[in-house]
């Protein structure tokens, strides 16, 4: 909730828990697509089973909105599987990421 509220604009690195489902990212994708999370370098959210493919698609595309500086977002261990819509987004992201200490988008498969 308190991610959501925007109150923390200088926030860097986000590593969530095990509980977050598609709803919830998909709350946190608007804050982050207001910008209101523009510092956001890296997100993790692995061991997420409840995230689907229309959560992690919401969030990629708010963070290529919003994070100009990310550099490194890990989906592993969640139910995102490959489809040619989360590919693509997921692409885009990826030719966007700047250069940090970790560069690249995981996934729980290739492409």
């Amino acid at each position: 909730k308190v991610l959501m509220s925007g109150c923390c604009p200088k926030l860097n690195e986000v590593l969530l828990g095990n509980q977050l489902t598609d709803a919830a990212l998909d709350a946190l994708s608007q804050t982050i697509a207001a910008g209101m999370m523009a510092e956001l370098n890296w997100m993790d959210l692995r061991g997420n089973p409840a995230i689907t493919n229309a959560g992690a698609i919401a969030i990629a595309r708010a963070i290529m909105e919003g994070a100009p500086v990310i550099s490194c977002v890990v989906l592993t261990g969640t139910s995102v599987t490959k489809s040619d819509e989360l590919v693509k987004a997921f692409t885009q992201l990826r030719e966007k990421l700047v250069p940090g200490p970790v560069k690249g988008v995981y996934l729980p498969f290739r492409f």
